[in-house]
């Protein structure tokens, strides 16, 4: 007999949302196919996710004297999602600010143009942060140093790096990155307050040159072999050029970071929850990414050296709930998958997008219940294995341009035929399929929608899927993980068939991850019935909640049934052994 655990969710929005557009309270069925045998790249490394903080906030989140041990209990919490030693969650110190903080060292001044100072002091308390109060963690750093201010490196940025020997710093530092977001230097060079910024004519060439200048500059006060952090590039104009730069300098660096945002509220934009839960926002949003890593393999580490939900600060209402709980446990499984290898979170000690927050007040925000998931979806060095989700009567269709590839303009996305190699440019109607399958404005003048076609077609930019699906195995714990997200708002409840082949236990346990008080809620969530709602400490309270679920064998493997209420998620754990 099949028996089923119901995954309660946030029953009250989606009503409302169905009751205004008419949409009938039936209930869909979805099968959920995983087959553990199916093992897709190399294990996920278990400190996938980390944190990015602008340098004059670093010690408001690590403390004056890097002794605040609420923050560092949160992220030992992410570190024991896996067992043993292992490299811990990664601080990266950057940002804009990281163009505008001058180091001083003992007995020096700062020249003009600084907004921000950090000393000896500063980098003596980092140290005594990761090597003290979060040693249960073994947190690494990544240093953002200012490139922006002058391209003489011994203007500031040497004396910095410098400085990382002299507080015995370097054993913590995983990377020095050689400032922040350059490939928009030329865009920002007129606005008010960056006076720093090269000016309008800066180009990839202007910056290959002066890289290298810092590079050697770095070395020469003491940074080690492969410890620079290339990129940090804000956009995808400079992708291009990965190439060059990558075999001029791809074998001196420990990781090749580029910035990700799944939305911004940058010029006044506004974004909404809708917005977050699209498809576009998690599978979507990782498109050009995923082929320009696949365009430069073999190659560097590649890295999120920044992102979050929403650039400029995020927004609030939406990046500060539980609407980033459920889009954060989509994004970073689909970047994983696309080869990169890991994520620095941006922001804290306030603002909407901080997974973290000590300005005004403590509090962990939504989204860092979402980083716990994935941090436990992927524990114990895991690998993807596939995963195919269908209805009972499933459309030819790729809402997400799975099998396609993504192109078009910004805000009118097309996605081309994989029989393309690339999706529009010049000579694209020379390409394999010609104008109808591989050139955006012949794919957007056929108005082919990609929720009722296979590419070439358009993709529905307020798509979302009834359930998403995202499932590993671990060699190391001997077990099976699959995170079922039911993130579409208007939705009804979810019956989902999970069947697992090359499984033979009977048994499945679950942990359920929740808002009773809706998908707009900033507290009342839990996983596994723990929740950090007025925590003071960092540690959860509550009693932990593990659900158990028989399943039904098959000729390949065994199926569970699980139904999911819209707005929910659930974490699925099964022994790999009988």
């Amino acid at each position: 007999v099949l028996k089923s655990v119901r995954v309660m969710g946030m029953r009250g929005l989606s009503a409302v949302l169905a009751t205004a557009v008419g949409v009938a309270a039936a209930q869909d069925t979805l099968t959920i196919d995983v087959d553990v045998r199916s093992v897709k790249g190399p294990p996920i490394a278990p400190n996938f996710v980390g944190f990015s903080i602008e340098v004059p906030a670093a010690l408001s989140m690590m403390g004056p004297d890097g002794t605040n041990a609420v923050f560092a209990s949160l992220l030992e919490q992410l570190y024991t999602t896996t067992a043993g030693p292992h490299p811990g969650p990664n601080l990266r110190l950057g940002g804009n600010s990281a163009d505008s903080t001058c180091y001083v060292p003992e007995g020096g001044s700062a020249p003009d143009g600084c907004s921000a100072t950090i000393n000896i002091s500063t980098l003596q308390a980092y140290r005594t942060f990761a090597e003290t109060t979060a040693a249960a963690a073994n947190v690494s750093f990544v240093i953002g140093t200012n490139f922006g201010l002058s391209p003489d490196p011994n203007l500031v940025a040497s004396g910095h790096v410098r400085g990382l020997g002299e507080a015995g710093l370097w054993p913590k530092v995983r990377a020095v990155e050689v400032g922040n977001e350059m490939d928009i230097y030329a865009g920002h060079a007129n606005l008010p307050g960056k006076p720093h910024h090269r000016n309008a004519s800066y180009s990839f060439a202007d910056y290959m040159v002066e890289f290298k200048t810092f590079l050697a500059a770095y070395r020469e006060v003491g940074m080690p072999d492969r410890r620079v952090q290339g990129g940090t590039w804000a956009g995808t104009a400079w992708y291009p050029d990965l190439p060059p730069y990558l075999a001029a300098y791809g074998n001196q660096m420990a990781a090749m970071s580029l910035h990700k945002y799944a939305q911004s509220t940058c010029g006044g934009n506004t974004v909404t929850i809708a917005d977050l839960l699209a498809d576009r926002s998690a599978a979507g949003a990782v498109g050009k990414i995923g082929s320009t890593l696949q365009h430069n393999s073999p190659g560097p580490t590649f890295v999120i050296g920044e992102g979050n939900s929403a650039s400029c600060g995020g927004q609030s209402g939406v990046s500060d709930t539980f609407a980033s709980t459920l889009w954060v446990m989509d994004f970073l499984p689909s970047l994983s998958k696309v080869g990169v290898r890991s994520m620095n979170f941006h922001g804290g000690p306030g603002g909407p997008y901080a997974p973290i927050a000590f300005a005004p007040t403590f509090q962990v925000r939504p989204i860092f219940y979402g980083l716990m998931v994935f941090s436990e979806l992927i524990a114990n060095y895991s690998q993807w294995v596939s995963v195919e989700v269908s209805g009972a009567d499933p459309v030819q269709s790729d809402p997400t341009c799975k099998t396609g590839i993504l192109g078009g303009k910004s805000g009118s996305p097309v996605c081309c035929a994989a029989a393309c190699g690339t999706c529009g440019g010049t000579g694209c109607n020379n390409l394999p399929g010609g104008s109808a399958a591989c050139c955006g404005g012949t794919i957007a003048s056929a108005n082919r929608t990609c929720t009722q076609h296979l590419p070439p077609c358009v993709p529905d930019r307020n798509y979302m899927s009834s359930v998403t699906a995202h499932a590993v195995t671990s060699s190391t714990d001997r077990k099976a993980r699959v995170l079922l997200i039911a993130k579409k708002l208007q939705s009804s409840s979810v019956s989902a068939n999970l069947c697992l082949q090359g499984v033979s236990s009977p048994k499945a346990e679950t942990k359920t991850i929740l808002s009773p008080a809706g998908v707009a809620a900033k507290s009342a969530i839990s996983f596994g019935g723990l929740s950090w709602d007025n925590s003071t400490t960092g540690r959860p309270s509550g009693n932990p909640s593990i659900g158990t679920v028989r399943g039904s064998a098959t000729s390949s493997g065994m199926c569970f049934v699980i139904e999911l209420e819209p707005l929910s998620a659930v974490l699925v754990t099964v022994s790999l052994d009988a």
